[in-house]
């Protein structure tokens, strides 16, 4: 039995969960991890529902972890990777909170199926596991689990903050074999247009910009130099940019908290547009 921390990823029956199942199951085999097929069922009913609609409830949830063990081994064949499951009743954010307190990551669809109305794990938490995950979350867009280009992208911001989500973005490079696009923007929609033909000192601003990423990535490429490091700097926002690039990416990776944010805000603007926009796996780094 491995000791390292599972690679937990929600399952609710949906096909956008096995897609996250799919990408769990290759995450934990390249990081040699345990994965736990997590799946929460019941939080949002009533007590006064009869007995044998929990029962069903029950049956459908061990009928999705079933199906989930049989997508690992299409994906990773069998006794490649430790499987592990649980079943819980409860809000499914809090439970996959709780979960992620002992979790390596959390791994989650984009979006996720409805059942007579009654919200089930993915999609419905994407954005609050984002902002309450006490380790790095994963959402996984629907048909982009066997992405394959052999490139990721991380988001700089040039604080202090950002130094997790970067070397989190050097390891998966290195352990993926992929090329690191370092982006760093530096300006909010619509300023780059807005300046376009003032006067503008725009070769200035390159070069006090570009030194900002060099300084952020400062080190990283003499801990990781096997990693081929490609350097883009944009005068436009970050959001938009990483989710143009996510067309043919792998993995985007981005810290929680935006640049110039307040400390109690928990997830920032760039994470919470990516959610929607990203055609890559997105990573988020606590």
């Amino acid at each position: 039995m491995s000791e390292k921390q599972p690679v937990v990823v929600g399952v609710d029956g949906s096909e956008e969960s096995y897609d996250a199942v799919r990408w769990a199951a290759h995450d934990a085999s390249q990081a040699q991890a345990p994965l736990m097929l997590f799946s929460v069922t019941g939080g949002f009913l009533s007590t006064w529902m009869p007995s044998s609609y929990f029962a069903d409830l029950e049956r459908e949830s061990v009928a999705s972890i079933e199906r989930a063990e049989r997508v690992v081994r299409e994906e990773v064949g069998d006794g490649l990777v430790d499987v592990l499951s649980r079943i819980v009743t409860g809000p499914p954010v809090r439970e996959l909170v709780v979960m992620s307190k002992s979790a390596s990551r959390l791994v989650v669809g984009s979006q996720g199926a409805m059942d007579s109305g009654i919200p089930k794990v993915i999609g419905s938490t994407a954005a609050a596991l984002a902002a309450h995950s006490q380790c790095p979350v994963a959402i996984v867009p629907a048909g982009a689990a066997h992405s394959r280009n052999g490139k990721i992208a991380v988001g700089i911001d040039g604080t202090r903050r950002n130094e997790t989500a970067i070397g989190t973005a050097f390891e998966e490079a290195a352990a993926r074999g992929a090329e690191l696009i370092a982006v760093y923007t530096w300006a909010e929609i619509g300023t780059a247009s807005a300046l376009a033909g003032r006067d503008f000192p725009w070769d200035e601003t390159r070069v006090a910009e570009e030194i900002i990423l060099a300084e952020a990535l400062a080190g990283w490429s003499e801990k990781y130099p096997e990693v081929d490091v490609s350097r883009c700097v944009v005068a436009d926002d970050a959001a938009r940019t990483l989710a143009k690039l996510s067309k043919t990416l792998d993995l985007v990776v981005v810290g929680s908290r935006r640049r110039g944010g307040f400390m109690g805000m928990v997830v920032g603007s760039t994470s919470i547009a990516l959610l929607d926009s990203a055609q890559s796996p997105l990573l988020i780094v606590h």
